[in-house]
């Protein structure tokens, strides 16, 4: 959580407990605390990048052990927990990879989805040797086919890696990143945009009241529904501008928000014939966002598959999959 203590300065600190267990015993082996300060200079930095890249070193035996990791927002309290295994003795060789844009100063994290104006990807993992490999393929690929290769030599002594991937303009869609030394592989899913998709203004007016229904009041959106394409895109420009939550910005983060949504929708959640924004859960992720946690079930009567969204909010939706793989909302209505 970020507090905005001046015009230009957003700061959220953290606290990350490191605690190492043994496997077997569950006897604490070693524990570490570490504080990290986020300091941003606008709404919009906060909502694109808030990665930190950082180590912090155990001196550990060749066992297993289990490392529980605790974030803890300092303002609001709020707690996030995971755990791992690790074994020094596994075939487990790759970090996670970590991707960024390489078009801009701040080298901007990138989580899945990747921008049609990005025209080089940052790379960047760890890969120990132990192994004796000499070189690691990179691949991006699509379904079956392959969009992207490069062999990555491997470094004596050396187990960080950061490679420039340079994006085509037929990279785009569902794609994934395979990392291998041919043994042991790695995998990422990242969504391109099409270089040729358009923004929310470029849509035409049936399309843009469409999806203006999902989010606008319903007072609102009765006054629009009778303009034509121009008094339509000159109202809610207005209109989203008074809504801007950062008007020191060129950028309205609000739209950028509401566009990334739209195309995120378009491109995990198409159903057949219909566009993926305008499907059940691509409805709810436009007016929602990003739920905390996607739960996968079966329907223990039906068997039916399930997915049960839950947000911060204690908003949740349940959405089963009936006839021609379509998901349907099952709990209220939209």
């Amino acid at each position: 959580m970020y507090d905005k203590e001046s015009e230009k300065k957003y700061v959220s600190d953290i606290e990350i407990i490191f605690q190492v267990l043994e496997k077997d015993s569950d006897y604490e082996i070693s524990r570490k605390v570490k504080e990290i300060s986020f300091i941003k200079e606008s709404f919009y930095q906060i909502k694109s990048n808030n990665l930190h890249k950082g180590e912090i070193e155990f001196d550990l035996e060749s066992n297993p052990y289990q490392i529980n990791i605790k974030i803890i927002d300092i303002k609001s309290r709020r707690v996030w927990n995971k755990s791992m295994d690790i074994d020094k003795n596994s075939s487990d060789l790759f970090s996670d990879i970590y991707f960024y844009n390489l078009d801009n100063d701040d080298n901007s994290y990138i989580n899945k989805f990747v921008d049609k104006d990005i025209q080089n990807l940052g790379c960047r993992f760890q890969y120990v040797n132990s192994k004796g490999v000499e070189s690691l393929n990179l691949y991006l690929m699509k379904m079956n086919d392959t969009l992207y290769t490069e062999k990555i030599y491997v470094k004596p002594s050396f187990n960080e890696y950061d490679i420039n991937i340079p994006i085509s303009d037929d990279v785009k869609g569902n794609v994934v990143c395979v990392i291998t030394d041919n043994d042991v592989s790695k995998f990422k899913k990242l969504i391109f945009e099409d270089k040729n998709m358009s923004n929310i203004w470029s849509y035409d007016q049936n399309k843009l009241k469409m999806i203006m229904r999902y989010v606008l009041p319903h007072k609102i959106y009765k006054k629009i529904k009778k303009m034509e394409a121009d008094e339509l895109k000159f109202f809610l420009k207005d209109y989203f501008k008074k809504l801007d939550p950062d008007i020191e910005t060129p950028e309205n983060e609000l739209i950028d928000e509401l566009n990334f949504r739209i195309k995120y929708a378009k491109s995990k959640f198409k159903e057949q014939k219909t566009e993926g924004w305008k499907t059940d859960r691509g409805r709810i992720y436009i007016v929602y966002g990003q739920p905390k946690s996607i739960n996968e079930e079966e329907n223990p009567r039906t068997l039916e598959k399930r997915e049960t969204w839950v947000y911060p909010s204690g908003d949740i939706f349940v959405f089963e999959k009936k006839s021609y793989g379509r998901y349907y909302l099952i709990n209220g209505i939209f």
